[in-house]
C-alpha cells in the first residue's frame, strides 16, 4: 500500500496543470467533469462522464458568451448520453450549466495572469565588428587589426539563470574599405575564410553592471574554415599563426549593439528567462521573463529506504526552493589553455522543505537516564538525563527551512562543468516522544508521556560539482558537513552505543557529513516543464562514520502555479 501511495502522490503532480476543471451533475445518478483552458484568443473545453473517461468530447470557442457555451455544451452532451438527450427545458439543468459558464468566466482571468511573461528587454546585433589581436603578443594588451573586419551571419545566445551562458557567433573575414591593412599582418589569402566565435565562462546579463560590461568580454574562434594559407603577424623576424594559436577574437559588446532592458517596479534583475536565441547579423529580437507559473517549482520525492517500517526515514518529502541572482558579474581564471570564469557572491537560496509527513517512526524517542539526587530541602528527587545523537536528530527532521549564500562559483564550459563554494544554515524541527518521570512521596516512580518538538540549528560550508552535458539532462555531487546545535537544555548529545561492547563513545561530534549524489532528467525536452530526480544522500557523523544513515529516492518536479498554457 505505501509503494501504490507513493508512487500516485510522485506522478500525479505530472498532470498538476493551470488548466481549471469543474464537476457538476445532471440528474440523479450522472456526473461529468469539464476541464477549460485559454488557446490564444480561442478557449478549449474537454467534458467526459465520470468513470467513462475514454468517451472524452472536446469542442473550443472563439469567445465566451453564454448562448453560444449552452448550445454547444447540450450537443456535447447528447453525444455522452446518446440515444438519450438531455431536457433542454429542465430549470434545474439550466441553472447547472449557467453555474458552469460564470465559473468559466471568473476562471479565465487566473489563467491569463498565470501565463503573463513581463518583456525583459529588446536585444540587437551588429552586422559587422572588429577583429582584435590577443593580449599575449601586444602591448597595450590586445590591438585591432587594422584594414579587416567580421562580417556576422548569424549569432546563437543560450540565457540560462541570469547569464549569456553559451554563445556562438558566425561570420566570414571581409576587407575593410576605410582602412589599410596592418603592416604587421602578411596576408596570403583571407577570401572565404568562414570562423566560428564563442565564449569561454558564462557571461552576466542581469544587472545594468553587467550589460555596460560587455564590451570586456572576448569571444575566440573555435573553428574556422576555408583557410587555405596562414594570416601571420611578424615581429621582429617572428611570424605568428593568428589562426594556428588562437590569437584572434571580438568582443561580445559590438556583437551585442544594444540591449534595451525594461524597468519596472520593485525590478533589479534585467535577464531573460532560460531561453535559446538565434539572430541574424543586424537584425534584433524581443525577450521575455519567464511566465508567472514558472516562479516557483517544488519538488517530491519518495524514498525507497523508508518503504521499510522498521526505518524513520520520510516516505514522502517535499521541497521547495528559489534562487536569487546576487552578483552576476564573472572574470575570466586560470590559463590560457584552460580558459573558465569564476564569480563570487552569485546567488542566494531559500529552500525548505517536509521531510516526514506519514505517522510510522515519526518520534525521536532519546535513551532516558533517570538519577536519584537528594534536594538542597533535604527530599529525594528524581533527574531525567536525556540523550541523542546527531544523526538521530537528522533522521527525523519533520521540516525544515534555510538559506544558501554562494561563495565562489566557477564556470568551466571546456569540461562542462560549474563548481560551486556555498555557505548556509538551516531552521530545523524534530518531533520527540519522551516519559517525564518523577518520584512518589512513596518513592515509587510516576510516568507520563510527553511529546514536544526539538528545534535546532544546522550551520554548513557546502561544495557542489554540477555537470551539465547537455539540456536534457545533468548530475550534481555534493558534500555538506553540517554543525548541529540544538534550541534546548533538555536533551543532550552523547556517543552512540557500541552494540558489542555496550560502551560509549566519550567524544561525540555535533557535525554530520552529508554526501549527495543527484542527476536529473528533464521528461518533456521541449517544454522542459518537469524533471524526473533519482537521489542517494548518505549522512555519517563526522568522525564515526558507522553512525549513519542513508536515503535513495525518486523524485519530480512540477511548478506549484500549474504549467500554464502549453504549445
Amino acid at each position: 500500500m505505501k509503494t501504490i501511495l507513493s508512487i500516485v502522490l510522485i506522478f500525479c503532480t505530472t498532470y498538476f496543470s493551470a488548466q481549471v476543471s469543474h464537476i457538476f451533475s445532471i440528474g440523479d445518478n450522472d456526473t461529468y467533469s469539464i476541464t477549460f483552458s485559454k488557446n490564444g484568443n480561442n478557449y478549449d473545453f474537454d467534458v467526459f462522464k465520470v468513470g467513462e473517461n475514454d468517451k472524452k468530447k472536446n469542442f473550443t470557442l472563439p469567445k465566451l458568451d453564454i448562448v453560444t457555451f449552452k448550445n454547444v455544451i447540450f450537443q456535447t452532451l447528447d453525444s455522452l448520453t446518446s440515444p438519450n438527450k438531455i431536457a433542454r427545458d429542465d430549470n434545474k439543468i439550466n441553472k447547472t450549466i449557467d453555474e458552469i459558464f460564470y465559473t468559466v468566466v471568473s476562471n479565465i482571468d487566473i489563467i491569463d495572469d498565470l501565463n503573463y511573461a513581463p518583456i525583459a528587454g529588446n536585444l540587437e546585433t551588429n552586422k559587422i565588428v572588429n577583429l582584435y589581436r590577443d593580449r599575449r603578443y601586444l602591448k597595450p594588451p590586445y590591438s585591432q587589426i587594422k584594414g579587416l573586419k567580421f562580417e556576422i551571419t548569424n549569432t546563437q545566445i543560450v540565457f540560462q539563470n541570469g547569464f549569456i551562458q553559451d554563445v556562438i557567433v558566425d561570420g566570414k573575414i571581409i576587407k575593410d574599405a576605410d582602412s589599410k591593412i596592418d603592416e604587421c599582418i602578411k596576408l596570403k589569402d583571407f577570401e572565404n575564410t568562414e570562423l566560428r566565435f564563442t565564449n569561454t565562462y558564462g557571461i552576466g546579463l542581469s544587472s545594468k553592471k553587467n550589460i555596460r560590461n560587455l564590451e570586456r568580454i572576448s569571444l575566440y574562434i573555435n573553428q574556422k574554415k576555408n583557410v587555405d594559407k596562414n594570416l601571420l603577424y611578424s615581429k621582429r623576424g617572428d611570424s605568428v599563426d593568428l589562426f594556428k594559436n588562437n590569437e584572434i577574437f571580438i568582443k561580445l559588446g559590438e556583437v551585442i549593439k544594444s540591449y534595451e532592458f525594461k524597468n519596472d517596479l520593485y525590478t533589479n534583475d534585467f535577464s531573460p528567462a532560460n531561453i535559446k536565441v538565434s539572430i541574424e547579423g543586424g537584425k534584433s529580437t524581443t525577450l521575455y521573463k519567464d511566465k508567472t507559473y514558472k516562479i516557483l517549482e517544488a519538488r517530491v520525492f519518495s524514498d525507497f529506504l523508508g518503504f521499510d517500517s522498521n526505518k524513520p526515514n520520510g516516505l514522502i518529502q517535499f521541497e521547495l526552493e528559489k534562487q536569487f541572482n546576487f552578483n552576476t558579474t564573472r572574470v575570466k581564471l586560470m590559463t590560457y589553455l584552460f580558459r573558465s570564469g569564476i564569480g563570487f557572491m552569485e546567488y542566494l537560496k531559500l529552500a525548505g522543505g517536509v521531510t516526514k509527513i506519514e505517522d510510522n517512526n515519526r518520534y525521536l524517542i532519546p535513551e532516558m537516564q533517570d538519577i536519584k539526587e537528594t534536594s538542597y530541602l533535604g527530599q529525594p528527587i528524581l533527574i531525567n538525563k536525556r540523550y541523542t545523537t546527531p544523526i538521530d536528530v537528522t533522521n527525523h527532521q519533520v521540516w525544515n527551512i534555510g538559506l544558501t549564500s554562494n561563495i565562489a562559483l566557477i564556470d568551466m564550459l571546456l569540461i562542462k562543468s560549474q563548481v560551486h563554494i556555498n555557505a548556509g544554515f538551516k531552521f530545523a524541527q524534530t518531533k520527540v516522544q519522551d516519559s517525564l518521570r518523577v518520584l512518589n512521596s512513596d518513592d515509587t516512580v510516576k510516568s507520563t508521556l510527553k511529546e514536544y518538538n526539538l528545534n535546532h540549528w544546522q550551520f554548513f560550508p557546502e561544495l557542489v560539482l554540477n555537470v551539465l552535458p547537455e539540456t536534457r539532462y545533468g548530475f550534481y555531487a555534493s558534500w555538506r558537513p553540517k554543525y548541529l546545535s540544538l534550541l534546548t537544555d533538555g536533551l543532550e548529545y552523547y556517543g552512540a552505543l557500541d552494540p558489542l561492547t555496550g560502551a560509549r563513545r566519550g567524544n561525540i561530534s555535533k557535525w554530520v557529513n552529508e554526501y549527495e549524489l543527484l542527476g536529473y532528467l528533464y521528461v518533456n525536452e521541449e517544454k522542459q516543464n518537469g524533471k524526473l530526480f533519482v537521489r542517494w544522500r548518505l549522512n555519517a557523523e563526522m568522525g564515526y562514520r558507522k553512525n549513519n544513515f542513508s536515503q535513495f529516492q525518486l523524485g519530480y518536479s512540477f511548478y506549484v502555479l500549474g504549467r500554464g498554457k502549453q504549445k
